[in-house]
């Protein structure tokens, strides 16, 4: 297709739980990649301004050091795994638009408050920042790690205290 990307063909339109999971991404997710960009394009301009004029007394912009982290695994796909556990009233309306099918784990994401499903998304933030631990030790500035933030401590999904 003269180096145009061949458009995918969906077998099916989009359910209405894949929508408004789609919508609710736009709704929360976007607002704070704008928001990323435009701290970063700040910092760049800030940059582009010789030190002597930047003088704090004067100048009252700095640069503001930013640290993405995306979760490792998709969260809708994670949700889709606990969704039995809603109420039945709302796995019935859920099942009504499509949020029940895999495809609707995104929506779910967003309305699952259950126990099981937050202690995975806790696992999950956890271990996704150990494996960035060095990084976000350096983000953060710290000159000591704390004891919790060790990659030596032990760790096993499913304890109800996972810093001792």
């Amino acid at each position: 297709m003269n180096g145009e990307q061949e458009r995918l063909q969906a077998d099916s339109y989009p359910s209405l739980a894949q929508i408004a999971g789609h919508a609710l991404n736009s709704i929360f997710l976007d607002g704070l990649e704008t928001d990323i960009e435009r701290v970063e394009r700040i910092n760049r301009t800030l940059r582009l301004i010789p030190p002597h004029i930047r003088d704090p007394d004067v100048f009252q912009l700095r640069e503001v050091d930013v640290m993405v982290m995306h979760p490792s695994q998709d969260l809708g796909a994670l949700a889709a795994k606990y969704a039995g556990a809603l109420p039945l009233s709302v796995r019935i309306l859920l099942g009504a638009i499509g949020g029940m099918r895999r495809d609707g784990g995104t929506l779910v994401s967003y309305l699952l408050f259950e126990q099981d499903y937050c202690r995975a998304l806790i696992d999950l933030g956890y271990k996704d920042t150990m494996i960035r631990c060095d990084e976000v030790e350096s983000f953060l500035g710290s000159r000591r790690k704390p004891a919790y933030f060790t990659k030596t401590v032990g760790y096993s999904t499913g304890s109800r205290n996972k810093f001792t």
